[in-house]
């Protein structure tokens, strides 16, 4: 460019050009970057999360902001992890609200305790959990979904495509080294009943 037009000038720059600028790079990153890296399990020890202590133990008390800022008046289900429905979503307020015979326990995952490093430079938590019985009677967490409230993946910013291929490739690392979890998308399309049930199927 600089051999063809000379040297960019100074007054070229400004907030919206250099704004410009990160958004095609951020672009290039999550377009380039899939499958060049990988995840591998790390020595550093398992720590306090939203839902336990360092030891392991639960919490008995979680703040409910990390799991929703809008509020279902009425009881919950005994299956649902917490004493009380909170949401962001009409989509989460669906999944929350479904009860779905085969489901043992499930919940929302509070905002950033599962933090999946990403190509986006950011960091990336799932919305829901579930604990499903299986065909033979056993029970194990098997289920991890996060959510989009949109009508198909085409809706889906540049950013949440990348976040969401990061989080299937570092589920799949889990269940390489022993612990299988399943990771779904939903979208508006889909109730939370079929993805349960096609898990199963498999």
């Amino acid at each position: 460019y600089t051999n063809k037009n000379g040297m960019i000038k100074p007054d070229h720059f400004n907030e919206n050009t250099v704004s410009i600028i990160i958004q095609k790079f951020q672009e290039w990153k999550n377009k380039n970057l899939q499958g060049r890296f990988h995840y591998a399990k790390s020595s550093t020890p398992v720590g306090a999360t939203a839902l336990s202590f360092e030891d392991g133990s639960p919490r008995k008390e979680i703040t409910q902001g990390r799991i929703g800022t809008k509020l279902v008046e009425g009881t919950p289900s005994e299956k649902y992890l917490y004493d009380s429905y909170a949401y962001d979503s009409p989509l989460e307020k669906k999944n929350i609200m479904a009860d779905i015979e085969k489901v043992v326990v499930y919940g929302k995952i509070p905002r950033s305790s599962i933090a999946i490093p990403t190509i986006t430079g950011g960091m990336y938590s799932p919305d829901f959990m579930y604990i499903v019985k299986k065909r033979n009677g056993e029970k194990e967490l098997n289920i991890v979904v996060e959510t989009k409230d949109v009508e198909n993946k085409n809706s889906l910013r540049g950013t949440e495509k990348a976040n969401l291929k990061c989080a299937r490739l570092f589920f799949d690392i889990l269940s390489e080294d022993g612990y299988t979890v399943h990771f779904r998308d939903q979208l508006n399309n889909r109730q939370i009943a079929q993805i349960i049930n096609e898990v199963l199927g498999e």
